[in-house]
C-alpha cells in the first residue's frame, strides 16, 4: 500500500503541473489515476477533496461547469463530513465561482455569502472571495454594491500585502470605474506577463473583451481577445526553457 501511494502522490503532483499548464486531458488522466489509489483508503479523503477540485478546474478549462459543479458538490459534503471549516470556505467559493461561471448570479453569491462568513470567522483570506462578488456586480451595473466590495477587496490587498491583487483591482477600476481606455488596459495586463501571471492575464483579458464588446466597441474588443490567446498560448507553453 505504500508504493501504492507514493505512486499516487507523484501522480497528483503531475495532475497540477499539468493542470496549471492547461494540459487538461494529460492532467485528467493523472488525477483520475491518483484518485483510484485514494478513495480505497477512508484514511485519505483530503486528497480525495483535492483530486476532485483538480478535476472541476479541468471541467471548467474544457467549458463543461455543469460537471465541475457536480464534483464541487461532492467536495462541499466530504469536507463538511470532515468538519474542515478550511475545507467547506474552499468549497464554497469554488462553488460559487462555477455558478458565476454558468450565469446564475443568484446562487453564486449565495454561496460567495457563506464563504465570506465563514472564511472570516476562521481567518481565511477572503480577498478572492470580495473580488469576485465586486466583479459580479459590476458587470451586472450594479454599482454601489460593486464599489462596496471593491472597497472590501482593496482593504484585504492592503492587509495582505498581496500585489498580485493590487493589479487585478487596478484592471477592474481602469475598466468599471474610469473610462476603460485601451492603453490603460492594455498596461495592466503587461505587469502579468510572466508565468505566474499569464492565468490571470488570460481571465482579465475575458472580462474586458466582453465588456467592449456590450458596449459596441469592437476594435478594443478584438484586440483583447489577441491578449486572451497570447496568454494561452504562454501557459501552455509552459516555462520550458532547455538549450543544446
Amino acid at each position: 500500500m505504500a508504493d501504492a501511494f507514493e505512486k499516487a502522490e507523484f501522480y497528483y503532483k503531475l495532475s497540477e503541473v499539468f493542470y496549471h499548464m492547461k494540459q487538461t486531458h494529460v492532467s485528467m488522466y493523472y488525477v483520475g489515476l491518483a484518485y483510484d489509489v485514494y478513495r480505497s483508503n477512508s484514511n485519505f479523503v483530503v486528497r480525495e477533496i483535492n483530486c476532485l477540485t483538480v478535476v472541476a478546474g479541468n471541467y471548467i478549462d474544457l467549458e463543461h461547469r455543469e460537471k465541475a459543479l457536480s464534483q464541487l458538490l461532492v467536495v462541499l459534503e466530504k469536507a463538511k463530513t470532515l468538519k474542515n471549516q478550511h475545507m467547506i470556505f474552499r468549497a464554497l467559493h469554488n462553488i460559487g465561482s462555477c455558478y458565476e461561471g454558468l450565469g446564475d448570479h443568484i446562487r453564486a453569491i449565495s454561496h460567495f455569502h457563506q464563504a465570506i462568513e465563514i472564511g472570516s470567522s476562521i481567518g481565511e483570506k477572503v480577498l478572492l472571495t470580495y473580488y469576485r462578488m465586486a466583479m459580479i456586480h459590476l458587470k451586472n451595473k450594479e454599482f454601489i454594491e460593486g464599489q462596496n466590495f471593491y472597497r472590501k477587496s482593496l482593504e484585504q490587498a492592503e492587509i495582505h500585502h498581496d500585489k498580485l491583487y493590487f493589479i487585478l483591482l487596478e484592471f477592474m477600476k481602469k475598466l468599471f470605474f474610469d473610462s476603460a481606455n485601451l492603453s490603460d488596459i492594455l498596461n495592466v495586463l503587461e505587469k502579468l506577463n510572466n508565468m505566474k501571471g499569464y492565468r490571470y492575464m488570460e481571465d482579465l483579458a475575458i472580462e474586458g473583451a466582453r465588456f467592449y464588446t456590450k458596449s459596441g466597441r469592437m476594435d478594443e474588443s478584438v484586440k483583447l481577445y489577441e491578449k486572451v490567446m497570447y496568454a494561452r498560448k504562454q501557459i501552455q507553453r509552459g516555462d520550458c526553457s532547455y538549450e543544446f
